[in-house]
C-alpha cells in the first residue's frame, strides 16, 4: 500500500482522510493550523500530525492529497512533485490554465502522476451518461444540457466554472 500523506485537514480534507486512513494508506497529516492538531491526533490516532510539507521529507511519503485552499492549490502541488511525490489534488486544480499546464508539464517531465478530484466524474450518474453518449444509441449528438440544483458553498477564491 502506498505511504500517502494529506496536506490540509478541514472539512473537505479530513473527508479525504478517513478515506485513506481506512485503506491503510495514510501515513501523516499536515495542516497549518495548529490548533486542530490536538483534535486530528485523535482522529488519526498513531499517525504524526505536522505543520509544514517540509516536515514530510525523509518519511517514505510516495503521494500526497492536497486538500487547502484553492488559492494554495498550484504550489502545494508543485513543491510536491519537486519531492518526487505524485499527487492528488482537490478541484479546481490551479486558478489559472497557466499554472495547470505547467503542473501537468512538471508531472511529466518528473514521470510523476498529477489528478484532480473531479469526483463528479465519478458518479454513477455521471458513468450512465457517458456510457449512453458513447454507445450511439441517441444518435448524433448536437447540443446537451445538464443542471446542478445543489449550489454547495458559495465560495468568494473560486466559482462555478471552476468547480
Amino acid at each position: 500500500m502506498s505511504k500517502v500523506a494529506l496536506i490540509g485537514a478541514g472539512k473537505w480534507g479530513s473527508q479525504l482522510g478517513s478515506v485513506l486512513h481506512n485503506l491503510n494508506a495514510l501515513s501523516a497529516v499536515v495542516e497549518s493550523r495548529k490548533e486542530a492538531h490536538d483534535e486530528l491526533a485523535k482522529i488519526f490516532p498513531g499517525l504524526p500530525i505536522l505543520s509544514s510539507i517540509r516536515e514530510l521529507a525523509g518519511r517514505g511519503i510516495e503521494a500526497v492529497a492536497i486538500a487547502t485552499p484553492p488559492s494554495t492549490h498550484y504550489s502545494v502541488a508543485m513543491e510536491s512533485l519537486n519531492h518526487g511525490w505524485d499527487v492528488f489534488v482537490e478541484k479546481p486544480m490551479t486558478l489559472s490554465s497557466r499554472d495547470a499546464k505547467e503542473l501537468v508539464d512538471s508531472s511529466n517531465r518528473l514521470n510523476r502522476i498529477v489528478m484532480v478530484g473531479h469526483l463528479m466524474l465519478y458518479h454513477p450518474a455521471m458513468q450512465v451518461i457517458e456510457a449512453t453518449l458513447k454507445s450511439g444509441v441517441l444518435g448524433d449528438l448536437h447540443s446537451i444540457h445538464l443542471q446542478r440544483l445543489g449550489l454547495g458553498k458559495l465560495r468568494k477564491e473560486e466559482n462555478a466554472l471552476w468547480s
